[in-house]
C-alpha cells in the first residue's frame, strides 16, 4: 500500500511506575511524566521544479506524481523507560528498583483528546452507527475532515484488531500500524480507535513493543498518530498507560 499521509513527529519519554508483579492493574493509569525530546516535520523546499518540454502543436499527457504534507495527524514515537516500586495507597514508597534502559514493561499507551473519567465505558469506535454513536463519520466532523479526504479517519484506520483494558476485551476495533523503515507492515505498532462512550472523548491506543525497528530503521518502544483539528493551532491529548 502506498502512503498517503506523512506524520510530524515528537519523540516522548515515558517515565512509567509499575506495580509489583503480583497485582493486576484493573485500568490504565496517567505516566509519571512526558518529555517532549524533538520535535520536528515535513520539508518539502528541497524538492526542486521538474523540467517539461513543450513544443508546437503537440498535446502531452502528464502524470504527476506529489507528495503533500498532512493537516490533520500528529504523529508521535519514543521509548519506555522507569521503575518497579512498592508503595501505600498515598504514594508512599517502601522500596522501589531502578532498572534503567533495561526496563522493557507489556502494554498499551493511550492518547485521548480528554480525560477518561470510566474505562469500564471505553468501547471501539463504529465504523457506523446511529446519531448518538460516535462512527468514522462523526469522528471526521469533529476534526473538520473532509469526507472526501485521502487522509480521512476511514483511509487511516482500514484494518480490524482487538484489544483488552483492563477486563475489558475489545474486539474489532478500527485499526492500523504505522510504518517500519519507510514502509507499510501490520506486524508491529498495532493501533485501535476507541471512544468513551458517554463523554465521546476518542482515544489512539498503540501496543509497546519494546524496542522493535521503527519508522526511521533506529528502535521504538512505540510509534502512534492521532488526529488533529486542522484549523486549530495545536489539539491537545492525555496519554495514559496499561502495562499488562
Amino acid at each position: 500500500m502506498e502512503a498517503k499521509i506523512r506524520t510530524t513527529t515528537i519523540i516522548l519519554a515515558l517515565f512509567l511506575v509499575a506495580i509489583t508483579a503480583s497485582m493486576v492493574l484493573a485500568e490504565p493509569y496517567g505516566p509519571q511524566s512526558v518529555t517532549e525530546e524533538e520535535n520536528t516535520r515535513g520539508n518539502l523546499s528541497h524538492l526542486a521544479p521538474i523540467q517539461v518540454m513543450a513544443q508546437g502543436g503537440n498535446l502531452t499527457q502528464l502524470k504527476i506524481n506529489i507528495t503533500e504534507i498532512t493537516g490533520y495527524w500528529q504523529g508521535y514515537y519514543g521509548n519506555v523507560s522507569g521503575v518497579y516500586t512498592l508503595m501505600d495507597a498515598s504514594g508512599n514508597i517502601m522500596y522501589d528498583w531502578s532498572v534503567g534502559t533495561g526496563y522493557a514493561p507489556a502494554g498499551s499507551i493511550f492518547a485521548a483528546n480528554g480525560t477518561i473519567t470510566n474505562w469500564e465505558d471505553v468501547m471501539c469506535v463504529a465504523l457506523y452507527g446511529n446519531d448518538t454513536s460516535v462512527n468514522v463519520t462523526t469522528l471526521e466532523e469533529m476534526y473538520g475532515m473532509s469526507e472526501t479526504a485521502g487522509d480521512g479517519i476511514d483511509e487511516t484506520f482500514t484494518e480490524t484488531y482487538d484489544i483488552a483494558i483492563g477486563t475489558n476485551n475489545l474486539v474489532g476495533c478500527p485499526g492500523t500500524n504505522t510504518y517500519v523503515e519507510n514502509a507499510s507492515q501490520t506486524g508491529f505498532f498495532n493501533m485501535t480507535l476507541l471512544v468513551e462512550n458517554s463523554t465521546r472523548n476518542v482515544l489512539i491506543a498503540t501496543q509497546i513493543e519494546n524496542g522493535a525497528t521503527g519508522f526511521d530503521g533506529r528502535s521504538w518502544d512505540f510509534q502512534m498518530i492521532v488526529p488533529v483539528i486542522k484549523e486549530a493551532e495545536t489539539t491537545p491529548y492525555w496519554f495514559y498507560v496499561e502495562i499488562a
